[in-house]
């Protein structure tokens, strides 16, 4: 992966992002011998994937992202990246019923039967037709997958592929501009690095359309939606003497009725952790978008998280760390996308990258030199 741009400054294609679904598809042009670039704003590669460092624990996950079903995606992940995927074991659903705090498995009756009754009770009307109908459908959360050994196992493929394939990359550069000529049939990407051409721009739905923005001439302006995604990440360390429970083994908690909390993920499972780590645990919470990056919010959910057991109450805590995201993601729709690569002709590419799994599935379809290469080569 080259940090350094040649002096070639024209491309056959530049991808705005570094995503998987748009690191595979650029290893496939490249393997096809096209000149590629790829350009990111970010220090790291992977896009909402990329692993975080926090409080002394390394290659945390930024989010957990099921693998939602698709048996072309699962095929290429497994077959092709060499990526073991499991479906997620220890799912709860976190309910009060009567104001006590219970935690029922996903997998059992009770837990589906509760949770909802009570997803129901949060309709305008109870359909009792519809909670039959939820009861009894297979949700497909219960039947996706998940990297055995978290997402950092496909950023590091990602990284060797890069590596290997000396993909030409630029990190920590935002786009300040673009300029779409149809006439010419070339792209110019205005960056803090210099202006670089491409026969075709490929983005998805990550990207962030610059302030200056041009098609033909005509200044593009569109409405970015907002969709706020807060999260935060519980890195906290328990007292030596105190047992921690078994549920410090969960996968996901998805709360169905709770205020401030949509569901909690556990993320120590997916890192290493020296010895003197062994009593610190990470979780990430993800939090309905009307909440705030300030102590009250901090104090809730742990209150929440205390009351269900899923932390140690404070007196049998060392030690708690707390780090607030606000998360804005996707920032075009598809339509968005579909409108920028219809009024360019075709020299904007637009990527679907919604669902990595489903995305990947795709896609595939048409990564034949890369699947010709990944058969010969053991990663």
């Amino acid at each position: 992966m080259a940090e350094s741009i040649k002096e070639k400054s024209k491309y056959d294609f530049i991808y705005i992002g570094t995503g998987p679904i748009l690191i595979l598809d650029a290893l496939n042009e490249t393997l096809k011998g096209k000149n590629v670039l790829m350009i990111d704003s970010s220090n790291e590669i992977g896009g909402a994937w990329k692993l975080i460092d926090l409080f002394g624990l390394e290659k945390l996950e930024n989010a957990v992202h099921y693998l939602m079903p698709n048996k072309f995606g699962y095929k290429f992940l497994n077959e092709y990246l060499g990526i073991e995927l499991i479906k997620s074991k220890n799912k709860f659903y976190a309910n009060k019923v009567f104001s006590i705090p219970i935690l029922l498995k996903t997998s059992s009756f009770k837990g589906k039967f509760v949770h909802n009754i009570f997803r129901e009770m949060q309709m305008k009307g109870f359909s009792f037709a519809n909670f039959l109908k939820n009861l009894f459908r297979v949700d497909s959360t219960s039947t996706a997958k998940y990297p055995k050994n978290g997402s950092r196992e496909i950023l590091q493929k990602l990284h060797v592929l890069l590596e290997n394939i000396n993909i030409q990359m630029i990190l920590k550069t935002p786009i300040t501009g673009i300029e779409v000529i149809e006439k010419n049939k070339i792209t110019n990407i205005i960056t803090s690095k210099g202006v670089f051409s491409t026969n075709q721009l490929i983005i998805s739905h990550g990207f962030v359309p610059p302030n200056k923005m041009y098609i033909n001439y005509e200044k593009i302006k569109l409405d970015e939606k907002i969709y706020p995604r807060p999260s935060l990440h519980i890195i906290y360390k328990k007292k030596d003497s105190f047992s921690i429970n078994k549920l410090s083994k969960f996968s996901q908690i998805i709360f169905t009725n709770d205020p401030c909390i949509k569901y909690v993920h556990e993320l120590t499972q997916y890192i290493d952790r020296d010895y003197e780590q062994k009593d610190t645990y990470a979780l990430v919470v993800a939090l309905k978008h009307h909440l705030k990056n300030e102590q009250n919010t901090y104090n809730k959910v742990v209150s929440i998280l205390e009351d269900y057991k899923i932390i140690p109450n404070k007196d049998n805590l060392d030690d708690i760390s707390f780090y607030w995201q606000d998360i804005l993601l996707p920032l075009l729709s598809t339509d968005d996308l579909l409108l920028l690569q219809n009024k360019s002709k075709g020299l904007i590419r637009a990527m679907i990258t919604e669902e990595l799994n489903s995305c990947i599935g795709f896609h595939q379809e048409r990564w034949d030199f890369l699947k010709k290469y990944l058969s010969k080569t053991n990663l």
